[in-house]
């Protein structure tokens, strides 16, 4: 049996970082030390990635928050999420919820630009200004520097369970202050001011999701902040749309007071709930009203923003 061992320059144990692709690797085979280069490194990258997580895993399974004796202890990553549904629209995305999202009269950009207008209003209240950035199931990567632009973050990392998404998220929006990341190869390392998530609790199923605010509290800095953003179930147009929606079949949805109660039960003091996104653009002309009614479980989506306790 051939044994390989693979080296190479080592810069961020703490991020579990196995360094990028265009960075020589070596492969140690019984003829010696030879250089792999190309789609032959990134292999070799994200196995060294995945074998260093999966040890670190390990070593912390029966690991406790502190002060939260009692509950479930942190698993590793791939169990704290759903099946990766997206990898089928990975390519196709954004014709899949334009498709959906077709009777608000609005697309993608408008409710994504929306909630971070929003977020950065709420932040610029607190005197919060992150420098990093986790888009926690950052799917094609579409929101990531749209965070880091109107946020002002130096830093942003998008992490998902689907390859195929990822891959789309990679091609499109990487850069030297963006990447993305699986979340098998992902380690929270408490070194993100922020966490954003829009719309996946409700692809996660109900007995994992405690294990996902685990991972997203153990990503954040102390008094570090997580944006939570999902549909209002209590909005006949949401259940309109999500029955519209070809991934959003069998999904369960959260209404305000239940993420509240899940974010408190993992760590988490709420900062404030707004509801968004009341009108259709066939209305727009009195959209302004938003911004008074934005207390009142009105909106087609809902923002629960927490900071870890």
């Amino acid at each position: 049996m051939m044994e390989t061992t693979f080296l190479r320059p080592y810069s961020k144990v703490s991020g579990c970082d196995a360094g990028s692709s265009d960075r020589k690797v070596y492969s140690c085979v019984t003829s010696g030390p030879r250089p792999i280069d190309g789609s032959s490194a990134q292999a070799v990258v994200e196995a060294l990635q995945r074998s260093c997580c999966e040890m670190r895993w390990n070593a912390v399974q029966t690991r406790q928050l502190p002060g939260r004796e009692g509950i479930e202890p942190l698993r590793r990553p791939q169990e704290a999420m759903a099946e990766p549904l997206f990898d089928s629209y990975a390519t196709a995305y954004d014709q899949a919820l334009a498709r959906s999202l077709a009777a608000s009269g609005e697309g993608r950009d408008y409710f994504a630009r929306g909630r971070i207008g929003w977020l950065s209003r709420r932040l610029g209240e607190l005197h919060f200004k992150p420098a990093s950035v986790l888009d926690f199931g950052c799917g094609d990567g579409f929101t990531v520097p749209l965070l880091r632009e109107g946020l002002g973050a130096r830093t942003a990392v998008g992490v998902d369970v689907s390859d195929e998404s990822l891959a789309v998220a990679r091609e499109r929006h990487a850069s030297e202050s963006t990447t993305y990341t699986h979340l098998d190869v992902y380690w929270p390392a408490g070194d993100q001011d922020l966490a954003y998530c829009n719309g996946v609790f409700h692809h996660i199923p109900l007995a994992e999701r405690a294990r996902a605010v685990a991972i997203v509290r153990e990503s954040l800095k102390p008094n570090g902040l997580f944006s939570l953003w999902e549909n209002n179930p209590w909005n006949p147009a949401t259940l309109y749309v999500m029955s519209q929606c070809e991934f959003d079949k069998d999904a369960i949805t959260l209404s305000a007071p239940e993420t509240r109660k899940l974010l408190r039960a993992g760590g988490f003091e709420i900062v404030c709930t707004d509801f968004r996104f009341i009108f259709p653009r066939a209305l727009r002309m009195i959209r302004k009203l938003e911004d008074l009614l934005f207390r009142a479980p009105l909106g087609t989506q809902y923002q629960v923003l927490a900071r870890r306790a």
